[in-house]
């Protein structure tokens, strides 16, 4: 008999990235599973064209209201699962998962405390937490017999990249290098600032003679004018729109800086070297870039980490942090990655 399972990781966006590679665990693992994967409306895209999953849900708003939720437990009582895998651990999560008819249940164990003790000023010389795409991994080795050894991988739909050509016109007409620019992140203390980047994108279209497509953020807080992004500059493309296409444009690039942000990884599903800058959050706590050909700008200071997310405001008042990032440094960082310097 057919082996079926149900996966549920509802947000954010660089969180279903890194679960991305579980469908393909399981397949390897477990040959001809139906996989099922719940995720929120607005990160389908990055799993639309996944191989691997049988059946995609986007949850809309609507749906995570409780009548929203009683509708969807229904539908997913429907069939009796062999698996079901909660790789998010929140209250929805816990329902979802929880109402869905199951042989085996297994949830995510987050390290929730030791992140905290370690943002408070705790084991500042010992923690480094596992990177988060592994304890996804881990989480299916008491289905598996083992902790699979797969990357996150996103995948690009024909339509997405025909999207995508038609913004920037020929792709065989870009100035190389071509480098993604990601300027926003969810919360604003993870933003090295328009400024810099503006600074930066124009060291990338002068001093290396190359394109930079810059990647607005949905909220508008990041614009062309914040940037000083010259209107009839044809090296510099800027976009706000629909993830799909995002993922295609940034499948162009040679390489890409970005906050550490959803984007960032992103990126590293897509097979992209990143360069990422850190300031209220570090790597140790497991949300580095993935992959090797990476470079990480942080300036180490003392008061780093001071939030798990970098969701909350700098109690210095001054984010140094981030301020203290130069643009030659990252430039630096970037013409490295590039195998220029």
């Amino acid at each position: 008999m057919q082996k079926s399972a149900l996966v549920v990781r509802l947000s954010s966006l660089g969180d279903v990235v890194l679960a991305s590679s579980i469908p393909g665990a399981l397949k390897n693992g477990i040959p001809g599973i139906n996989i099922t994967f719940v995720t929120k409306a607005q990160y389908v895209p990055v799993l639309k064209y996944n191989p691997f999953i049988d059946c995609l849900i986007g949850l809309e708003n609507s749906d995570l209201s409780p009548s929203g939720m009683l509708r969807l437990i229904s539908r997913l009582r429907r069939s009796e699962f062999d698996y079901v895998i909660d790789l998010h651990g929140n209250l929805r999560a816990l329902i979802i998962s929880g109402f869905a008819k199951s042989g085996m249940n297994v949830r995510v164990r987050k390290d929730g405390i030791r992140r905290r003790a370690f943002v408070h000023g705790l084991f500042r010389d010992s923690y480094r937490r596992e990177h988060a795409a592994r304890t996804y991994l881990k989480t299916v080795a008491g289905i598996l017999g083992q902790v699979p050894d797969l990357a996150p991988e996103v995948y690009v739909g024909q339509d997405e990249m025909r999207s995508a050509v038609s913004f920037v016109g020929r792709i065989d007409g870009l100035k190389s290098p071509v480098i993604g620019v990601c300027p926003g992140a969810r919360w604003p203390a993870k933003m090295w600032g328009q400024e810099k980047f503006g600074q930066l994108v124009r060291l990338i279209t002068r001093e290396l003679g190359g394109t930079a497509i810059v990647f607005l953020d949905e909220a508008g807080v990041v614009t062309p004018q914040g940037m000083a992004i010259e209107e009839n500059d044809r090296s510099v493309f800027a976009f706000r729109g629909e993830l799909g296409v995002v993922a295609a444009l940034l499948s162009l690039g040679n390489a890409v800086v970005t906050n550490d942000s959803g984007l960032m990884h992103l990126s590293c599903a897509l097979g992209k070297h990143v360069v990422a800058i850190f300031g209220p959050t570090t790597p140790e706590l497991g949300f580095s870039p993935l992959g090797d050909g990476h470079r990480i700008v942080s300036k180490g200071l003392a008061c780093q980490p001071c939030s798990v997310h970098g969701e909350k405001k700098c109690r210095l008042g001054t984010l140094e942090c981030m301020e203290s990032v130069s643009v030659d440094g990252v430039f630096h960082a970037l013409k490295s990655v590039l195998g220029l310097s």
